[in-house]
């Protein structure tokens, strides 16, 4: 009796050991999971503690302004403590794309080519004359925009090419997981934001290829989360424009106006949805993709098998 009883229980065991196998080799299932653990958390993060202010604070409160710089950078750990917490529970490891070889380097060169690909976009704008300046700000206005832009973007990133990416790229190989996550990623924006336009929804895509060959080329996170919080910070905070189809003038530099037809100015999108930035943006995205190919970066398909 006792030798059937311990048959059936390490039958039971195996066969539980068996499930949590084929979860941990499932990209399907890894994927979903993973989105799970660092959004449910960090979208349940954001609303206890807009509860909380309102309730024990609110605007008059007289370190609102600290309370506005301090609640994202929470917000953003809390981001990255979920995803840690699933990469030791699918890999049993800590994230090997959040590890400290090169990110200084990264978080420079990509905050750098970001700002820069929209800094390039707008001047061209400007000199067209679909963007002007209205007034300006104290430069100390755009202190909560610094690590709002780092709640937002860090919770991007990690979602889009954290998780998706590798989990797609480990069966298709990394080009098409730079497609389909960058698809992924114009998806819902178009259906989460205002006022989207065809050229915008190609900016967007164009985006999501430049952050996604980013990660391919330094397998870290770093260099994309730079990348996009250079392209956000900028738009935003320094030259006040919309920021995917988002009023910033709140805590805008520079609070600017754009003018002229919807392919030059980007309409109501704001100039991410200019036939310009489309074009800047191709010729950074190319740029990395090419280094990419070049350095021989991108894996192989593995499923199915060639």
């Amino acid at each position: 009796m006792d030798a059937t009883v311990s048959a059936e229980r390490g039958k039971e065991a195996k066969e539980r050991r068996s499930v949590r196998e084929r979860i941990r080799t499932s990209a399907a299932a890894r994927t979903l999971i993973g989105v799970a653990l660092v959004v449910v958390p960090s979208v349940a993060a954001l609303v206890a503690l807009e509860q909380f202010y309102t309730t024990f604070f609110g605007p008059d409160w007289p370190y609102a302004r600290v309370g506005t710089i301090v609640a994202p950078v929470i917000l953003a750990l809390v981001v990255f403590g979920s995803y840690v917490l699933y990469s030791r529970l699918v890999d049993s490891s800590w994230p090997n794309d959040l590890r400290r070889e090169n990110a200084g380097r990264d978080v420079l060169v990509g905050t750098l080519l970001g700002s820069g690909l929209f800094t390039a976009a707008l001047a061209v704008i400007w000199a067209a004359g679909g963007y002007s300046v209205v007034s300006v700000n104290s430069i100390s206005i755009v202190l909560p925009a610094v690590t709002g832009v780092l709640f937002f973007v860090s919770l991007e990133e990690v979602v889009n090419r954290g998780i998706v990416l590798p989990e797609i790229e480990s069966r298709l190989g990394s080009w098409a997981a730079i497609l389909v996550s960058s698809l992924f990623f114009a998806g819902y924006h178009t259906i989460l934001t205002a006022n989207p336009t065809a050229i915008a929804i190609g900016v967007i895509f164009l985006a999501g290829l430049l952050m996604g060959a980013a990660y391919v080329y330094t397998r870290q996170l770093w260099f994309p989360i730079a990348i996009h919080a250079g392209w956000n910070f900028t738009q935003g905070a320094l030259f006040g424009v919309s920021v995917s189809g988002n009023d910033v003038e709140s805590v805008a530099f520079l609070v600017g106006e754009t003018t002229g037809p919807n392919w030059l100015s980007g309409g109501a999108y704001g100039l991410e949805g200019s036939l310009i930035t489309l074009a800047v943006l191709s010729l950074g995205t190319i740029l990395v993709l090419w280094r990419v190919k070049k350095h021989g970066k991108a894996l192989p398909r593995t499923w199915p098998e060639p």
